[in-house]
């Protein structure tokens, strides 16, 4: 039930935030939500919201006759996805951008885990 709780909460949080609901709103609906069904909420929202952005960029990489696959250009070293230019502050916060800076950030944090050690 804990799961569904936390997709509920990162779809919606992915969806209303790029609608311009703010974290707390979105939050507080959760909560809500939890007490209705008995459940407290435990997670933290920020993750939540993350690993949501995550996900749906995975499952768009995933599928290449998606409609937001182009959007996702690696660069010319394979490693990284280059970060799209956003003119506008609403496009800078919506999932592309976000997802593309958390998948690369997801990528150096692995490589500095396998890099080896220094002497």
């Amino acid at each position: 039930m804990e799961q569904q709780q936390s997709q509920f909460y990162g779809y919606h949080q992915l969806v209303w935030e790029s609608n311009g609901k703010s974290k707390a709103q979105i939050f507080s609906l959760v909560q809500t939500a939890g007490e209705i069904m008995g459940m407290p909420v435990f997670l933290n929202p920020q993750e939540l919201f993350e690993q949501a952005a995550i996900r749906q960029a995975n499952s768009i990489l995933s599928d290449t006759s998606h409609i937001l696959y182009s959007e996702y250009v690696l660069m010319s070293s394979g490693r990284r996805y280059s970060f799209p230019l956003c003119k506008h502050i609403r496009y800078k916060h919506s999932l592309i951008p976000l997802s593309v800076k958390l998948i690369n950030e997801q990528k150096m944090k692995d490589l500095q885990k396998h890099r080896r050690p220094q002497r």
